[in-house]
């Protein structure tokens, strides 16, 4: 691990704005950094910790954030387009409003975090540990949540259409009022998930069992 002081941060970020070199941050230690509006796009954060960081407003673009620590730390109003984020651990984060189109979160721990109206367009959550997570009013159209462990996650008003929900397990998620068209439920557990007033149409839940989800299709 390498210990980065304020003054080395600021140098590297000052180095690569005036050369256009990639910068390389893999493994470095930032915990409890203070970076609003950071441009980080295209940089290498592989294994780096950035737990308690305040990352208001920074850009990730394209960054490869692999198993970065960033638990607890404020990504309000980040930018995560195509960044990837695979085995990153998001344990508690705040996402909110965030821009995470076509990002990354494949086996990444997200539990508990906060993505409320955040935009997560075709986003990758394979095998996520999503359970407890709030995606109220979040963009999750043709979003990918194969294997994924959504179990208490809260997805009100959530717009999921096209979504991949296969094999997913959903017990005790709140779905209510979220817009479900042509999204994927194959083979996955939704025991007690509600799904209040949700647009259904055209939704898949071939293979899995609906007995015991609350559900209230909104009338057309």
């Amino acid at each position: 691990m390498l210990y980065l002081t304020p003054n080395e941060l600021f140098e590297a970020l000052y180095e690569r704005k005036h050369t256009q070199t990639d910068i390389d941050l893999s493994y470095c230690v930032m915990n409890g950094a203070y970076l609003l509006g950071t441009n980080f796009t295209e940089a290498d954060l592989t294994g780096s910790q950035l737990r308690n960081a305040n990352l208001h407003g920074a850009i990730f673009a394209y960054a490869n954030l692999t198993k970065t620590d960033l638990r607890d730390s404020d990504l309000t109003r980040i930018t995560l387009t195509n960044a990837n984020l695979d085995y990153a651990n998001l344990r508690g984060v705040d996402l909110k409003g965030s821009h995470c189109k076509n990002a990354i979160f494949k086996s990444a721990n997200l539990q508990l975090a906060d993505m409320r109206w955040g935009d997560f367009e075709g986003a990758d959550f394979t095998g996520a540990d999503l359970r407890g997570v709030d995606f109220s009013g979040a963009n999750l159209k043709n979003a990918i949540f194969l294997r994924a462990d959504l179990t208490c996650a809260k997805l009100t008003y959530a717009c999921l259409e096209g979504a991949n929900l296969t094999l997913s397990t959903l017990n005790e998620a709140n779905l209510t009022a979220a817009n479900l068209s042509d999204a994927v439920f194959e083979y996955a557990s939704i025991t007690n998930a509600i799904f209040t007033e949700a647009y259904l149409d055209y939704a898949d839940f071939r293979n899995t069992d609906i007995s015991k989800a609350i559900v209230n299709i909104l009338p057309c």
